[in-house]
Order: C-alpha cells, then structure tokens, then sequence
C-alpha cells in the first residue's frame, strides 16, 4: 500500500483518501475530487461534440463555394449527405471498458437508395479512437486498425468530407 505520509489515510472502504491541497476544480466543484477516468471521459465527449460542431461549420462554409457538386446536407447532428452518398458519424462506448470510446466513420449508399437489382459498391470505413495527445494536453482520433493516423477534430473533418466528396465522385462517374 502507499505511504500515507504522501497519500493520506485509508477510509474503511480501503480507499486511499487524499488530505492534502485541494485543486482549484475540486474547490469549483464543491471540494469533490474528480476522477481521472471521469475527466478523461468527459473530454473524449467534448471533443465529439466539437467535432460534430467543426463538422457543420465546414459543410456551411463548403456549400458557399461548392463548384460542380450538389449541395452538402447535414441531416440530425452525424449524417452528411451529398447526392445520394451519406457520411455517417457513430460514436460509442466499448462494452468490455466504459471508458474506450470507437468513432466509425461510414461513407456509403444507404440502404433505402441501394438499386433493386444488382449491388451497390460496398462502404468506406474508419474505426477511430479518442486518445490523448502526445503531450497530454488535447483529444487527438487514432485509426483502430492501427495503420498510424492521427488526427485533431479539425483534421478529421476534413479527411471525413474528401471520403464522402471522392466516393461520390467515383460512383457518379460509373
């Protein structure tokens, strides 16, 4: 067990319990101590929500200047549509670790606009995880498959967007 002289006692549950200076958010938040897995949670959904944020300030600003392409179309808070290809956002909790999250990033035809006969091509798609920056001090998204992307919010929308612009682009072409 640690020493207490650094941590503290040991409440009855066998919790070490920390008497020393209180942090200026655990004086904010009413001298309760955060959690580190709970902060590290709340920043992996922050940073979903600034990317679905991010998301629809770049479709607005692409739709302003978007030359020979139809219009992009934000349809709730994580689907895109352009034509008859959407780009879907799905963000979920891991079952075995409540505290992993995966991003897919799915870029197809749905299901309702797939032809009756014959198939659609098959869809695109990126598992991402929220991770810690490097330097600790942001969320960067990390490809789960492991072939080393990784981007900032910023820069995944942007991957997002060319996905769903270039298989657009292949499948209105055939």
């Amino acid at each position: 067990m640690e020493s207490t002289a650094r941590k503290g006692a040991t409440a009855a549950g066998g919790e070490v319990v920390d008497h020393g200076r209180q942090s200026s958010e655990q004086r904010q938040s009413g001298g309760a101590p955060r959690k580190p897995t709970q902060e590290l949670v709340q920043r992996k959904k922050a940073e979903y929500d600034e990317l679905k944020r991010l998301l629809k300030e770049r479709v607005e600003k692409i739709n302003a200047n978007r030359g020979n392409l139809p219009e992009f179309v934000v349809r709730g808070s994580s689907i895109v549509q352009l034509g008859h290809i959407e780009l879907h956002l799905e963000f979920d909790q891991l079952f075995p670790n409540p505290t992993e999250f995966v991003l897919v990033l799915k870029v197809g035809v749905p299901d309702n606009k797939k032809p009756m006969f014959g198939s659609a091509p098959p869809p695109v798609k990126h598992k991402l995880q929220p991770a810690l920056s490097d330097d600790l001090s942001s969320i960067e998204w990390v490809d789960k498959v492991g072939s080393l992307l990784r981007f900032t919010s910023a820069g995944l929308v942007e991957f997002a967007l060319d996905l769903l612009t270039d298989y657009y682009r292949r499948q209105t072409r055939n």
